[in-house]
Parts: C-alpha cells; sequence; structure tokens
C-alpha cells in the first residue's frame, strides 16, 4: 500500500553543528541555518539567516559606509557599522547591532562616536576590527582590586577601558563584565565595581574592541589610519559614547592617529588587509594598499598594536614601511579594497597574503613581497570572467571591493555598475578561467518599513556601492553605502549555506533518522516549504533547495552515503530500507537571496500491506480453491515490475509463503482483462482496461488456516 508519513520541524529535538557535533537523532541545524519559533504553524521553519538592518530607521539614525563583525559565542554575533559622512568634522559614528546566530534577531545596541586628529572633511575607505583578547596568568580579586600571577598587563598592552570577565579565559562564556579603570603594573589592574572575592588562582580574559579607520581627507595629509584603543561592547549606548582623542598617553580609552610620517603620505588609502595569523599582544601587522597615482598602487605597512610615543594623539611608532609604486590594469578602487587570506587553493595556497582589485582585475601579493622600496610586490593577476564566460554574462569592468570568506575558501567581489549591479563569489582561479558563482540582481526595490507589507526582505544590488564583512560561521554581511532611508541597508547573507558551498561549510540541514515502517520502496520525498512570501500583488518566490538522501552510514557522520535526489525529488533509486535521512541544501546566492524556509516534509513509500495499484477481490478470490485475487486499480504507465506474494496466518501473524511473478516456484500467478471469465497466464503488460485482474494459486497451502493475502512490489 502506498503511505506518506509526515515529519515536522521539533523545535525541541534541535542540533546547531556550530557548537556540537553531529547527532543522528536529532533535526541537525548547518552553519548559519536559524529556527524560527513563531507562533502560527507556518511560523515555524528552519531557513539559512536572511534578512536586513535599516542604520536610518534607527532610534539614532545614521547612514553606513564599511562594516566589520565578530562572533562571540555561538548564540552570539556583533555587527559594527561606521558613519557614511564626507563632512569636515573630526567626528564619525560606530553603530554596533547584535545578532541572534541561533534565531535571527538583530538588535540596535546604540553607538560609539570617534574623536579624529582633524576638523577637516574624512572620507571612510576601509574599516577594520581589531578583537584583542588577554587571559595570560590567573588572577586574585578583592574589591575592585585585581591582582594577577603570571599576568603581563602592562607588557602585553592592555588599554584602560577594556571590559574584564572572571572565570574563563573564553570570551563567549563570560556572563558579567567588568571594566578597568586603572592599571599599576603586569599583576595589578582596578576595575569599575565590585564582583566580590574571587580566589587566586582563577582565570579571566580581558578584551578591547579596537576600531581601525582607514580615510582619506580633503587636505590630504590628514588622512591615514586612526586606531581606537580600550573600547568595549559597554561603550556601545543608545545615547551613545564619545571616544575622545588620545592625549601622551597610550593604551588608554582614546583614539590615535597612527601616521607613517610627521607629514602623512598615505594619503590615498584604498583597503587595508590586516595578518591576524601571525598577531601577538602587541603585534598586529596592517597593509593599507595605497592608490599612489592612476595605475599605480603601493602599500604602507603597520603595527598596529606596537607601543606607541604620542603626542596631540599622534603617534608615526607603528608605521614598519612602504613599497615602491607597482603598476597594475585597470582602474583601481578605494572602497574597501584589501583583504587578508592564507587560502587553501590557488597560488596562494598556504601563503598569507592580500588580495585587492582594479576594475578588470583580482591581484594578490604575498606578504613577503611587502618590503621597503619593492616595485615588483603584485605576484599574481587575473581578469573577470562571469561564469558561463563573456558569451553569457557581460563581464562589468567595475570590481570594486574584496572581503575573504574562510569557511567556504572563497572571495566575495563587488561590482558596482549601474548597468549590471551583481557580485560574485569565487576561488582565486587560474588566469582565463572563469569565476565560481555570479549572484545578486537589481530589484528596483526600496528596503524601508514605508515599503508595502506584502513584498517580503529581498537582496536588492541596486546602486550605490556596497562593501562587505563577514564573522566566520557563513554569513556574509553586505553594507549598501547609500545616505537615505531607501538606499542604506545592512544585508545579512548565509552566503556559506548556499548550495555551491554548503557540503563543504557544513552548512546543510539535516533531518533525524526517520525510521520507515515495512518499506519496500520509495516514491517521493515532499517538502513542506514556505516558497512564495507576501501578497499576490508584490510578493517573491523564495529561491530553490534540493535534497539527499541516505539509507546507510546515518549513525556514523553526516557526509557519507548521501544521493542527490532530481528536481522532482523522485526516490525510486532508493532501496528498501528500515529508516532513512534527508540533507537539504537551500539556494542562498541567486537573484533575490531569500531562502526557502522548511517546515517539515512527507516521505511517500510503497510499505508491504499492498501495492496501492491493485486492490484485493474477495468475489474473484475463492476460499475453497485456496486462490487469491486482485483487481489491477491504477496502471503503472510502463512495464509492471516484479510482484511479490506474502501469505500470512491471520490469527498468529506468521508469514506462511512467498512468491514472486519473477520466479513463481510456488504457486501459479494468472491474469484476465475480461473480468475474470477467462485466465491466462500471467505477463507484465500494464493495465488494459477496468476489468483487468490477477490471481494467485499456491502450489501448497495447509486446510483450516486463516490467510491474509498481500501484493506488493520487488
Amino acid at each position: 500500500m502506498r503511505v506518506a508519513v509526515e515529519h515536522i520541524i521539533d523545535s525541541g529535538n534541535l542540533n546547531y553543528l556550530s557548537e556540537n557535533a553531529y547527532d543522528s537523532t536529532k533535526w541537525n541545524l548547518g552553519r548559519g541555518i536559524i529556527y524560527n519559533n513563531g507562533v502560527t504553524a507556518i511560523d515555524k521553519y528552519a531557513t539559512p539567516d536572511f534578512g536586513a538592518i535599516r542604520p536610518m530607521e534607527e532610534s539614532t539614525p545614521f547612514a553606513v559606509s564599511q562594516i566589520a563583525s565578530y562572533n562571540l559565542n555561538t548564540n552570539t554575533a556583533y555587527l559594527f557599522g561606521v558613519e557614511n559622512a564626507t563632512t569636515a568634522s573630526n567626528t564619525r559614528r560606530v553603530a554596533l547591532w547584535q545578532l541572534n546566530r541561533k534565531t535571527g534577531v538583530k538588535t540596535w545596541q546604540g553607538f560609539i562616536t570617534l574623536t579624529l586628529g582633524s576638523a577637516t572633511a574624512h572620507t571612510l575607505r576601509d574599516y577594520k576590527l581589531d578583537v584583542k583578547n588577554e587571559s595570560t596568568g590567573t588572577v586574585a580579586v578583592s574589591g575592585t582590586t585585581v591582582t594577577g600571577t603570571g599576568t603581563f598587563f602592562n607588557t602585553n598592552a592592555v588599554a584602560i577601558g577594556a571590559r574584564i570577565g572572571f572565570g574563563s579565559t573564553d570570551p563567549g562564556a563570560i556572563t558579567t563584565w567588568y571594566r578597568i579603570t586603572a592599571k599599576a603594573s603586569d599583576t595589578s589592574l582596578t576595575v569599575n565595581l565590585t564582583p566580590g572575592t574571587i580566589v587566586a588562582g582563577t582565570p579571566y580574559v580581558i578584551q578591547e574592541f579596537r576600531q581601525i579607520y582607514i580615510a582619506t581627507n580633503a587636505t590630504a595629509t590628514n588622512g591615514g589610519v586612526h586606531y581606537a584603543k580600550g573600547i568595549s561592547i559597554e561603550d556601545f549606548m543608545i545615547a551613545g559614547t564619545t571616544i575622545p582623542l588620545a592625549t601622551t598617553v597610550d593604551n588608554i580609552k582614546a583614539v590615535y592617529w597612527e601616521k607613517d610620517a610627521a607629514t602623512v603620505t598615505n594619503i590615498a588609502a584604498a583597503g587595508c588587509g590586516v595578518d591576524w595569523a601571525n598577531a601577538t599582544p602587541t603585534t598586529l601587522d596592517a597593509y593599507v594598499l595605497d592608490l599612489v597615482s592612476a595605475g599605480n598602487y603601493r602599500v604602507f605597512k603597520y603595527n598596529l598594536r606596537a607601543p606607541l610615543t604620542v603626542a596631540s594623539g599622534i603617534s608615526t611608532s607603528a608605521w614598519v614601511l612602504t613599497t615602491g609604486n607597482n603598476a597594475f590594469t585597470g582602474t583601481g578602487s578605494q572602497n574597501a579594497n584589501c583583504t587578508f587570506a592564507i587560502a587553501s587553493h590557488g597560488s596562494g595556497n598556504g601563503i598569507p597574503s592580500i588580495y585587492f582589485v582594479s576594475t578588470t582585475r583580482v591581484m594578490r601579493a604575498p606578504l613577503t613581497n611587502i618590503t621597503s622600496g619593492n616595485v615588483a610586490w603584485i605576484a599574481d593577476t587575473i581578469i573577470e570572467i562571469p561564469p558561463g564566460g563573456v558569451s553569457t554574462f557581460t563581464a562589468t569592468a567595475t570590481l570594486n571591493t574584496i572581503e575573504y570568506m574562510d569557511s567556504i575558501d572563497s572571495f566575495a567581489i563587488s561590482a558596482t555598475s549601474t548597468t549590471v549591479p551583481i557580485f560574485y563569489l569565487t576561488k582565486f582561479v587560474s588566469s582565463g578561467n572563469q569565476f565560481d558563482l555570479q549572484w545578486g540582481r537589481n530589484q528596483a526595490y526600496n528596503e524601508q518599513s514605508a515599503k508595502d507589507n506584502g513584498h517580503p526582505t529581498v537582496f536588492n544590488v541596486a546602486s550605490p556601492a556596497v562593501a562587505f564583512t563577514n564573522a566566520g560561521g557563513n554569513r556574509l554581511f553586505v553594507v549598501k553605502q547609500g545616505t537615505t532611508a531607501l538606499n542604506s541597508q545592512i544585508y545579512i547573507i548565509t552566503a556559506g549555506a548556499d548550495w555551491f558551498y554548503a557540503a563543504q561549510s557544513n552548512g546543510r540541514l539535516i533531518t533525524p533518522e526517520l525510521p520507515i515502517t515495512n518499506a519496500l520502496k520509495f516514491y517521493k520525498f515532499v517538502p513542506e516549504t514556505v516558497s512564495y512570501l507576501g501578497n499576490i500583488s508584490v510578493g517573491k518566490q523564495t529561491e530553490a533547495i534540493r535534497v539527499y538522501a541516505r539509507t546507510s552510514n546515518i549513525t556514523v557522520d553526516a557526509t557519507s552515503s548521501w544521493t542527490l535526489l532530481d528536481s522532482t525529488f523522485d526516490m525510486s533509486g532508493i532501496g528498501a530500507a528500515s529508516s532513512i535521512q534527508f540533507a537539504i541544501e537551500f539556494r542562498t546566492l541567486g537573484d533575490t537571496c531569500l531562502p526557502a524556509r522548511l517546515l517539515g516534509l512527507d516521505i511517500i513509500y510503497e510499505d508491504n500491506t499492498g501495492d496501492s495499484h491493485y486492490a484485493f477481490s474477495s468475489d474473484k478470490s475463492s476460499a475453497a480453491s485456496k486462490r487469491f485475487a486482485w483487481w489491477f486499480k491504477t496502471a503503472f504507465g510502463s512495464t509492471v515490475p516484479t510482484l511479490t506474494i506474502r501469505l500470512y496466518n491471520a490469527v498468529t501473524g506468521g508469514l506462511l509463503l512467498t512468491d514472486d511473478t519473477a520466479a513463481h516456484t510456488l504457486g501459479t500467478f494468472e491474469k484476465s482483462i475480461d473480468g475474470g471469465v477467462s485466465w491466462i497466464a500471467y505477463d507484465s503488460v500494464d493495465r488494459a482496461n477496468d476489468i483487468t485482474y490477477i490471481r494467485y494459486t499456491p502450489t501448497t497451502l495447509a486446510d483450516n488456516v486463516n490467510v491474509e493475502a498481500y501484493i506488493t512490489q520487488g
């Protein structure tokens, strides 16, 4: 008999693969996949995280031009956005949103105001976040005094204003934070509130969110690098917190203008790559790409964490070296145009490098090439070739910004043409090869609260330009660099969970092992999805899904023995089994990037109680002759497969006999196409008419037995 079984996602049986190992008894949510536990049935679903933040609609509205992000733990991420302004002012605001990585909820936290070194017109070119953690040694606390053992508060450059938590060296495990208000030595700190008495030998962690602000200026020599120390999440308040320009003291809550020389020569900053891999408490190398002239880049190297000699908030202590000018092809970009990566592919495989673009090229420079005066530090260059080639999609020749996503070992690259505004995700391919993916389209849509409520949020790539950031965990954040509510948004796109990457990035949704009772043949997987959002006039269809199935290795791992189902989700190729499991991959990098929402699933299969193409016929059967007949109710549409007869003792449930139409060694199969008037030898020809029957007569069968007879496939 054909059977359908429904499985709804159980909100009490979820396992997030970002924090736990695979569990075959639970719904396994891959990295970047959230669960929404809404009130109605249609609002209880799993989906890759997706949404939009509207900076111009927060309680203190200001547009954002560059962003940075950080995952505190498996529950919480922070997203920072720097004010999009070019006015003559010595202040720039930085906003903060907190994201729940399991539910997708986004919460505005407030802002800080950075005080810069001049009141002339700054134009932000790049923004990075230095999350500096310190946990050397152990501590004891009495009142507000923290006494360290084996600690290096001074040596490791802890800044006053940083936050400190006790009981763990993992910032994500801290629930109560205190603020450092004074620092007496390597072993003595003062905090703002008493945490009570904490015994010696207690682990701790000190955390700062240092701001890296890269800008050019209307007065050219007022550009360069600003670096803010001693900043905590708690500084971001609804009313705002002003971070002053430093004076003469290093390692306090202040903004430091880290010049390359007394008179700045890093005047045409294009982007900044930061070598996180080799950071130490007093070393963090930053490589600022500079568009020194048309067709020429150079690099300024800074050690941002170097001890500073400071006067009037200014220091040249961080500058290390400057390369010579290296010519390139195309037009230079000055929009977040540099990213650091140790890629696991291509010419830069395993090599710490910076990557950057011109309008027509993507370039790589290994850090070992960044030496003083070197004019040949660019090692590799590849040209823009869209997926499908230039005969399928026109190359934009407007490459603008670049970001590396380590979870998928790929680069996000934007193109800003007003006629072809699209994005790429790609490996650093060999020159002449096509890029991997192209995604996003101009939807001519305004993402604002004043929009029609019947239109869902979708990704819209209309002008203006954008910038990227990611914190790992498969999410890519995209900021549209507009200045009004119409065109200033930050989109959260789970790029790493796209079906192009999901297998490698742990981005699948994997069901529990699902028991199947008496399955003989699988027919169909039926997803229960929300595949259209909004009303009928302005709503949007969601992106597609694809599905894998397996009946083996279910308890072993999350990766082996999967079979991809076709686009109709046909399961006829899956063999009979007592349990089955599915892996769902979502399209997140399509035209709208609006992912499908999975509520549950249905499995349609044939069990051993009878094939649905046949119905038992009592009038054509005969107890006296021990003969069992079935009406051929529904055509197969093809040659009839092998059929199996099973006879059971109706009282005990014991199996009396099994025979099939291929072997028929224990009885005789016959067929009638005239309603049972005449019977012929059985054949596998499909149903001829609505008076077609088949019957089976066993060679031997005991007397006086109540029999249940079933016909199945296989």
